[in-house]
């Protein structure tokens, strides 16, 4: 497989798809135009699709836990074509809805912001009653801590391949 190179401008465009400013449709022309390539929509979405994994049953038990005794929010930097994606395997392999495993979820693309933007951390603050000093915020990237830091909330950097067990015993 062909290896590309993205720039600055290519990753504002995949911002784009990521904040619901352009359909799928328009997110799989550009990518053409970007590549220069005719590329079926379905070597596309497989592509795209390509890194999403399965869940880890462990994992999936920990949040249904966990939103028993807290309240439990989702703030994903997502799009349309990886949240069907995701949203489907998970059901499939484990019967479980993503709004079974927390209160309220908050997908980049149907709000229109994505993290760290801080406009889209305080949407969540307000339209929950949060507050920061009382809200942990867990995330597997420094940029989304930062911008969680700086509003006041308690975090924890989850390592990537990290171990949900660790998160899970320091907050019962």
């Amino acid at each position: 497989p062909e290896m590309y190179q993205f720039d600055k401008e290519h990753s504002q465009y995949f911002m784009k798809f990521e904040t619901g400013k352009i359909s799928p449709e328009e997110f799989r022309n550009g990518i053409r135009e970007l590549l220069k390539k005719d590329i079926s929509d379905e070597v596309l979405v497989e592509a795209w699709n390509g890194m999403i994994i399965g869940f880890q049953k462990e994992k999936i038990e920990i949040l249904q836990d966990l939103k028993k005794r807290y309240r439990t929010f989702l703030l994903s930097n997502t799009n349309e074509m990886h949240e069907e994606i995701y949203s489907g395997k998970l059901l499939a392999t484990t019967g479980v809805k993503m709004t079974d495993l927390f209160e309220k979820i908050y997908y980049s693309h149907e709000v229109g912001l994505a993290k760290p933007d801080p406009a889209i951390f305080h949407k969540v603050l307000q339209e929950n009653e949060l507050m920061p000093k009382q809200t942990l915020y867990i995330d597997d990237l420094e940029k989304n801590i930062q911008a969680a830091r700086e509003l006041g909330f308690q975090y924890f950097l989850f390592p990537q391949n990290g171990d949900l067990k660790e998160i899970y015993t320091k907050i019962q």
